[in-house]
Protein backbone atom coordinates (compact mmCIF):
# COMPACT_ATOMS: atom_id res chain seq x y z
CA UNK A 1 0.00 0.00 0.00
CA UNK A 2 2.79 2.44 0.84
CA UNK A 3 4.35 1.80 -2.55
CA UNK A 4 1.01 2.40 -4.27
CA UNK A 5 0.52 5.66 -2.35
CA UNK A 6 4.02 6.75 -3.32
CA UNK A 7 3.34 5.96 -6.99
CA UNK A 8 0.07 7.85 -6.92
CA UNK A 9 1.77 10.86 -5.33
CA UNK A 10 4.58 10.73 -7.89
CA UNK A 11 2.08 10.44 -10.73
CA UNK A 12 0.14 13.38 -9.34
CA UNK A 13 3.28 15.52 -9.18
CA UNK A 14 4.21 14.48 -12.72
CA UNK A 15 0.77 15.36 -14.09
CA UNK A 16 0.79 18.68 -12.25
CA UNK A 17 4.21 19.48 -13.71
CA UNK A 18 3.31 18.43 -17.25
CA UNK A 19 2.17 21.90 -18.46
CA UNK A 20 5.44 23.40 -17.21
CA UNK A 21 7.46 20.65 -18.89
CA UNK A 22 5.65 21.36 -22.16
CA UNK A 23 6.45 25.06 -21.83
CA UNK A 24 10.13 24.30 -21.14
CA UNK A 25 10.25 21.98 -24.15
CA UNK A 26 8.64 24.60 -26.42
CA UNK A 27 11.03 27.27 -25.22
CA UNK A 28 13.92 24.94 -25.92
CA UNK A 29 12.62 24.31 -29.46
CA UNK A 30 12.23 28.04 -30.05
CA UNK A 31 15.80 28.58 -28.82
CA UNK A 32 17.15 25.85 -31.12
CA UNK A 33 15.21 27.10 -34.14
CA UNK A 34 16.24 30.69 -33.50
CA UNK A 35 19.91 29.76 -33.18
CA UNK A 36 19.72 27.67 -36.34
CA UNK A 37 18.03 30.51 -38.19
CA UNK A 38 20.70 32.98 -37.07
CA UNK A 39 23.44 30.55 -38.07
CA UNK A 40 21.94 30.15 -41.56
CA UNK A 41 21.52 33.90 -41.97
CA UNK A 42 25.13 34.49 -40.92
CA UNK A 43 26.38 32.05 -43.54
CA UNK A 44 24.11 33.50 -46.22
CA UNK A 45 25.57 36.90 -45.42
CA UNK A 46 29.06 35.41 -45.71
CA UNK A 47 28.13 33.94 -49.10
CA UNK A 48 26.89 37.30 -50.34
CA UNK A 49 30.01 39.08 -49.06
CA UNK A 50 32.45 36.65 -50.68
CA UNK A 51 30.58 36.64 -53.98
CA UNK A 52 30.61 40.45 -54.00
CA UNK A 53 34.41 40.36 -53.77
CA UNK A 54 34.90 38.46 -57.01
CA UNK A 55 35.92 41.63 -58.82
CA UNK A 56 38.87 42.14 -56.47
CA UNK A 57 41.01 39.79 -58.54
CA UNK A 58 41.87 37.57 -55.57
CA UNK A 59 40.87 34.47 -57.54
CA UNK A 60 40.51 33.66 -61.24
CA UNK A 61 37.01 34.01 -62.63
CA UNK A 62 36.63 30.50 -64.01
CA UNK A 63 33.69 28.11 -63.75
CA UNK A 64 35.74 25.67 -61.71
CA UNK A 65 37.14 28.18 -59.20
CA UNK A 66 33.84 29.98 -58.66
CA UNK A 67 31.91 26.71 -58.36
CA UNK A 68 34.43 25.37 -55.88
CA UNK A 69 33.99 28.37 -53.58
CA UNK A 70 30.23 28.44 -54.02
CA UNK A 71 29.80 24.74 -53.21
CA UNK A 72 31.90 25.14 -50.06
CA UNK A 73 29.72 28.04 -48.87
CA UNK A 74 26.52 26.20 -49.83
CA UNK A 75 27.64 23.20 -47.81
CA UNK A 76 28.15 25.41 -44.75
CA UNK A 77 24.71 26.98 -45.20
CA UNK A 78 22.89 23.66 -45.47
CA UNK A 79 24.96 22.21 -42.63
CA UNK A 80 23.75 25.08 -40.43
CA UNK A 81 20.16 24.38 -41.51
CA UNK A 82 20.51 20.61 -40.93
CA UNK A 83 23.11 20.17 -38.14
CA UNK A 84 22.31 16.52 -37.55
CA UNK A 85 23.14 15.49 -41.12
CA UNK A 86 26.44 15.34 -43.02
CA UNK A 87 25.96 17.59 -46.04
CA UNK A 88 27.73 17.66 -49.38
CA UNK A 89 27.45 19.86 -52.44
CA UNK A 90 28.42 19.34 -56.08
CA UNK A 91 28.03 21.09 -59.40
CA UNK A 92 28.14 19.51 -62.85
CA UNK A 93 28.81 21.85 -65.76
CA UNK A 94 28.01 21.12 -69.37
CA UNK A 95 31.09 20.35 -71.50
CA UNK A 96 31.68 18.52 -74.76
CA UNK A 97 31.93 15.30 -72.73
CA UNK A 98 28.61 15.76 -70.93
CA UNK A 99 27.80 17.18 -67.51
CA UNK A 100 31.20 17.18 -65.83
CA UNK A 101 31.71 17.59 -62.08
CA UNK A 102 33.64 20.84 -61.61
CA UNK A 103 33.13 21.24 -57.86
CA UNK A 104 32.57 18.86 -54.95
CA UNK A 105 32.61 19.94 -51.29
CA UNK A 106 31.50 18.93 -47.81
CA UNK A 107 30.83 15.28 -47.01
CA UNK A 108 31.89 14.11 -50.48
CA UNK A 109 35.29 12.50 -50.81
CA UNK A 110 37.81 14.28 -53.01
CA UNK A 111 38.92 10.81 -54.15
CA UNK A 112 35.73 10.59 -56.21
CA UNK A 113 37.56 12.68 -58.81
CA UNK A 114 39.48 9.55 -59.87
CA UNK A 115 36.31 7.59 -60.66
CA UNK A 116 33.63 10.11 -61.57
CA UNK A 117 32.65 10.32 -65.23
CA UNK A 118 30.60 13.00 -67.00
CA UNK A 119 26.86 12.47 -66.93
CA UNK A 120 25.80 11.61 -70.47
CA UNK A 121 22.85 13.14 -72.27
CA UNK A 122 21.23 9.73 -72.58
CA UNK A 123 21.21 9.11 -68.79
CA UNK A 124 17.75 9.05 -67.31
CA UNK A 125 18.48 11.95 -64.96
CA UNK A 126 19.56 14.12 -67.87
CA UNK A 127 16.47 13.13 -69.83
CA UNK A 128 14.22 14.02 -66.89
CA UNK A 129 15.91 17.39 -66.47
CA UNK A 130 15.47 18.12 -70.18
CA UNK A 131 11.90 16.82 -70.42
CA UNK A 132 9.42 19.69 -71.05
CA UNK A 133 6.87 17.88 -68.84
CA UNK A 134 9.06 18.50 -65.79
CA UNK A 135 10.29 22.01 -66.57
CA UNK A 136 7.99 23.57 -63.99
CA UNK A 137 9.54 21.39 -61.26
CA UNK A 138 12.04 23.71 -59.62
CA UNK A 139 13.93 20.90 -57.88
CA UNK A 140 13.90 17.13 -57.53
CA UNK A 141 14.24 15.36 -54.18
CA UNK A 142 15.76 11.88 -54.44
CA UNK A 143 15.05 10.37 -51.03
CA UNK A 144 17.00 7.15 -51.56
CA UNK A 145 19.84 7.29 -54.07
CA UNK A 146 20.51 3.55 -53.88
CA UNK A 147 16.97 2.91 -55.06
CA UNK A 148 17.29 5.65 -57.68
CA UNK A 149 20.53 4.08 -58.88
CA UNK A 150 18.79 0.75 -59.38
CA UNK A 151 16.24 2.61 -61.53
CA UNK A 152 19.06 4.35 -63.48
CA UNK A 153 18.20 7.80 -62.10
CA UNK A 154 21.73 8.61 -60.97
CA UNK A 155 25.14 8.20 -62.60
CA UNK A 156 26.81 4.83 -62.28
CA UNK A 157 29.77 6.07 -60.20
CA UNK A 158 27.72 7.39 -57.34
CA UNK A 159 27.38 4.13 -55.43
CA UNK A 160 30.76 2.52 -56.00
CA UNK A 161 32.37 1.53 -52.70
CA UNK A 162 33.58 3.31 -50.59
CA UNK A 163 31.43 6.35 -51.41
CA UNK A 164 27.95 4.83 -51.19
CA UNK A 165 27.34 6.19 -47.68
CA UNK A 166 28.15 9.80 -48.56
CA UNK A 167 25.07 10.72 -50.56
CA UNK A 168 22.10 8.60 -49.60
CA UNK A 169 19.68 11.36 -50.55
CA UNK A 170 19.85 14.37 -52.87
CA UNK A 171 18.21 17.58 -53.96
CA UNK A 172 18.89 18.27 -57.62
CA UNK A 173 18.10 21.35 -59.70
CA UNK A 174 18.97 22.82 -63.09
CA UNK A 175 21.26 25.69 -64.01
CA UNK A 176 20.20 27.46 -67.20
CA UNK A 177 21.58 29.82 -69.83
CA UNK A 178 19.66 31.76 -72.43
CA UNK A 179 19.42 29.97 -75.76
CA UNK A 180 17.55 31.61 -78.66
CA UNK A 181 17.04 28.21 -80.29
CA UNK A 182 15.33 26.58 -77.30
CA UNK A 183 11.70 26.84 -76.23
CA UNK A 184 11.68 24.56 -73.22
CA UNK A 185 12.51 26.88 -70.33
CA UNK A 186 11.03 26.51 -66.81
CA UNK A 187 8.42 29.16 -67.60
CA UNK A 188 8.05 28.27 -71.25
CA UNK A 189 10.96 30.56 -72.10
CA UNK A 190 14.14 30.01 -74.05
CA UNK A 191 16.66 28.32 -71.78
CA UNK A 192 19.40 25.77 -72.22
CA UNK A 193 20.47 23.39 -69.47
CA UNK A 194 24.15 24.08 -68.74
CA UNK A 195 24.56 22.63 -65.25
CA UNK A 196 23.19 20.46 -62.45
CA UNK A 197 23.36 21.60 -58.82
CA UNK A 198 23.36 18.95 -56.07
CA UNK A 199 22.95 19.07 -52.30
CA UNK A 200 23.59 15.67 -50.70
CA UNK A 201 23.06 14.03 -47.31
CA UNK A 202 24.47 10.91 -45.70
CA UNK A 203 21.04 9.56 -44.72
CA UNK A 204 17.96 8.58 -46.67
CA UNK A 205 14.86 10.80 -46.58
CA UNK A 206 16.99 13.66 -45.23
CA UNK A 207 15.37 16.41 -47.28
CA UNK A 208 11.83 17.70 -47.03
CA UNK A 209 9.88 20.41 -48.79
CA UNK A 210 10.95 22.83 -46.05
CA UNK A 211 14.49 23.10 -47.48
CA UNK A 212 13.58 23.27 -51.17
CA UNK A 213 13.33 27.07 -51.13
CA UNK A 214 16.82 27.33 -49.63
CA UNK A 215 18.17 25.02 -52.32
CA UNK A 216 16.47 27.03 -55.07
CA UNK A 217 17.81 30.29 -53.64
CA UNK A 218 21.35 28.91 -53.79
CA UNK A 219 20.76 27.49 -57.27
CA UNK A 220 19.55 30.89 -58.52
CA UNK A 221 22.58 32.56 -56.98
CA UNK A 222 24.92 30.01 -58.59
CA UNK A 223 23.11 30.43 -61.90
CA UNK A 224 23.70 34.18 -61.77
CA UNK A 225 27.40 33.75 -60.98
CA UNK A 226 27.94 31.14 -63.71
CA UNK A 227 26.29 33.35 -66.34
CA UNK A 228 28.45 36.24 -65.21
CA UNK A 229 31.61 34.17 -65.63
CA UNK A 230 30.51 32.97 -69.07
CA UNK A 231 29.75 36.54 -70.16
CA UNK A 232 33.13 37.70 -68.85
CA UNK A 233 34.92 34.92 -70.71
CA UNK A 234 33.10 35.74 -73.94
CA UNK A 235 33.94 39.42 -73.54
CA UNK A 236 37.61 38.61 -72.99
CA UNK A 237 37.63 36.31 -76.02
CA UNK A 238 36.20 39.05 -78.22
CA UNK A 239 38.80 41.53 -76.96
CA UNK A 240 41.61 39.07 -77.62
CA UNK A 241 40.27 38.44 -81.13
CA UNK A 242 40.09 42.16 -81.84
CA UNK A 243 43.67 42.75 -80.69
CA UNK A 244 45.04 39.50 -82.03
Amino acid sequence: PAFIIFCNQYLGILLASLPYLVIVYLLYKVFVIKNRHLSVMKRLSDLNYKMSKLDDGAMPLTIRSISDLFCQLSTEIFQAEMPGVKIGCAFRFRTDLGFTTVARKGHLSAAREENTKPLADDSLLSKVLHDPKYMRHRAFIISDTAEAFRDDLTDSNRHIHPYCDEDKSLIVSRVFAYDPNSKTGPEGGRDQLIGIFYITADSTNAFGRNVVDLHIFLRDYLNMIVLRVLDENQRNSRLEAQHG
